[in-house]
């Protein structure tokens, strides 16, 4: 069982200074600029106080852990990690309390301040115990690089004395605080707040494609699990599909991983059903926070996928549109939502975090809804497996390609779908002989219409163009069909053709995005396209962009 292995989820602090090293393997940019701007920070100088915000499992505890383990034995900084979870922080004094517990616990010689407990009132150490530390750091010469997970909830404890802190660190220069958040909270962005914009904000983006793969390469030889890579090598579309589907999140991957170690033949959705089951019980808490109405909106959003208006909402959640406006607008601050505003025409909006969205749409939406992530995970997964057997299936065209009789037999070495997606041969003449031969071994099949247009027999190409909606939906070869004709230009033929067939455009819905921003370029994607499908419609739109300079 994976449980064995160092693949953590949780307490990233319970781990040695080294393998948090090591096992810091995505955000390296990210991390050395930031290591850049603390060493180039001194006494003299402003500081830049800075927040990570993201969704939980995005990094935010590896990153601050990593900060930690650089400074433990720097001669000029002090790293002290107060981690996730600190119920005891509910007033500033303390914060300083437990930093100078954390300085002892490091071998520093310094002493909480001594505390009167006949006094009612202990207010008088929120700046008492903030001069014990800074006297020590002014005699050793130091500074403190104050990480603190869940920086947003400490600043909620310590409200009332949010305006002295910020005294404090404005006059002088003993901490550089480093926080991270999962949400965007008052502090950072009420104009009234003590701490508006005065941390620099940096949002941790979803892992991409390279990232991800960069991640499970690691885990794979760090652990001894040469599984990981065999599905890298053999099932790509099945990491692509997990990762675009829930964000590229490193928590959910790591419990992806966990999962494909037990089971290595499941399918991807598969897998996201079991993410999902996991991951429950951070979502129903993020529900219960919202107010009622707030639930409704978010549940309907999530419904809708594609990002919506507020008429739509209306329609939807059957509530005024100014209720609904001002939910949005606080949704938006506690960053759940996110709004997104064309040059011309309405405001739309869509939920921020693509992993709460799955989990709606999962757990909340109906079976239709279901269906259609059902359908997405499929498609993505047949999509990026064929990327990768591209090397594969040159070698097989190839050597037929060098066969001067140009034949094979169709039982031996069928044509599959790889070969003509990427048209291997970059030859006209040489693909257009495979194309026949092809075509004279198999009659059946709906690619026989496409291939009439490739070999340009136009009148057959429309005369059996009429018969495709009846065999599509049941074909093998219905995704390769659907993309070259978006190659061939016809737009137009597969829009209506997905119009008309409601089950087959949800089984290649990025397909039907595709066609709908190859047809009108001025189209802003970002405004139509549901957030988890953004990268597969981009990627469809490269496929034929890139086949239609081959041919044309």
């Amino acid at each position: 069982m994976v449980e064995s292995y160092h693949i953590t989820t949780h307490q990233v602090s319970q781990l040695s200074a080294d393998e948090i090293k090591k096992g810091f393997i995505v955000r390296k940019n990210l991390l050395n600029r930031t290591l850049t701007k603390i060493n180039h920070t001194n006494r003299t100088d402003s500081i830049q106080h800075t927040v990570f915000v993201g969704p939980r499992g995005s990094g935010k505890s590896s990153m601050l852990n990593r900060i930690k383990v650089e400074y433990l034995e720097s001669d000029r900084f002090i790293p002290i990690y107060l981690p996730e979870e600190q119920p005891g922080l509910y007033r500033l004094f303390d914060v300083w309390l437990a930093i100078i517990d954390e300085m002892k616990a490091l071998g520093y010689d310094i002493h909480r301040p001594e505390i009167d407990t006949s006094q009612e009132d202990f207010s008088y150490l929120s700046k008492t115990g903030y001069t014990v530390i800074s006297e020590f750091l002014q005699k050793e010469n130091k500074q403190i690089i104050l990480l603190m997970d869940n920086l947003d909830r400490v600043f909620k404890n310590i409200d009332d004395d949010k305006a002295l802190l910020r005294e404090l660190l404005q006059n002088h220069k003993d901490l550089i605080i480093i926080g991270g958040s999962t949400e965007m909270s008052e502090d950072f962005w009420d104009y009234g707040d003590p701490f508006y914009q005065f941390f620099k904000v940096v949002r941790l983006e979803d892992l991409s494609k390279a990232e991800v793969q960069d991640l499970l390469i690691h885990w794979s030889e760090a652990n001894d699990l040469p599984q990981i890579k065999g599905v890298l090598r053999t099932n790509p579309g099945k990491v692509e599909a997990i990762r675009q589907m829930t964000g590229g999140n490193p928590r959910t991957m790591i419990m992806f991983i966990r999962l494909l170690v037990d089971n290595a033949h499941a399918q991807g959705f598969e897998y996201l059903k079991d993410i999902i089951d996991k991951t429950t019980s951070i979502y129903q808490e993020r529900l219960q926070q919202l107010t009622p109405q707030q639930r409704k909106i978010v549940v309907e959003l999530a419904s809708i996928w594609q990002p919506a208006t507020v008429e739509q909402l209306v329609q939807t959640c059957l509530m005024s549109s100014s209720i609904i406006s001002a939910q949005l607008n606080k949704l938006q601050k506690s960053r759940i939502v996110e709004a997104l505003k064309p040059k011309k025409g309405k405001t739309v909006y869509r939920l921020k975090e693509r992993m709460f969205n799955l989990y709606l749409i999962m757990t909340q939406a109906g079976a239709l809804q279901k269906k259609r992530a059902r359908y997405l995970t499929d498609f993505l997964e047949v999509w990026y497996d064929g990327e990768e057997h591209i090397a594969h299936d040159f070698e097989k065209v190839s050597d037929i390609a060098n066969d001067s009789t140009v034949s094979y037999s169709s039982k031996e070495n069928s044509f599959d779908d790889q070969i003509f997606i990427h048209y291997l041969v970059n030859d006209k003449i040489v693909t257009s002989k495979l194309i026949q031969s092809f075509k004279n071994e198999d009659m059946s099949n709906p690619l026989m219409n496409i291939y009439d247009l490739w070999l340009g027999n136009f009148e057959m190409y429309q005369h059996q163009r009429e018969l495709i909606p009846y065999k599509l939906m049941e074909s093998n070869h219905a995704g390769t069909y659907l993309k070259e004709s978006l190659v061939h230009y016809q737009n137009d033929w597969i829009i209506q053709l997905f119009d008309k067939n409601f089950e087959l455009k949800q089984k290649f819905e990025p397909m039907y995005f595709a066609a709908l921003i190859l047809k009108d370029s001025n189209l802003n994607l970002n405004l139509i396209v549901p957030e988890p499908m953004l990268e597969s419609v981009l990627d469809v739109i490269k496929y034929v962009r890139v086949r239609q300079e081959f041919y044309y």
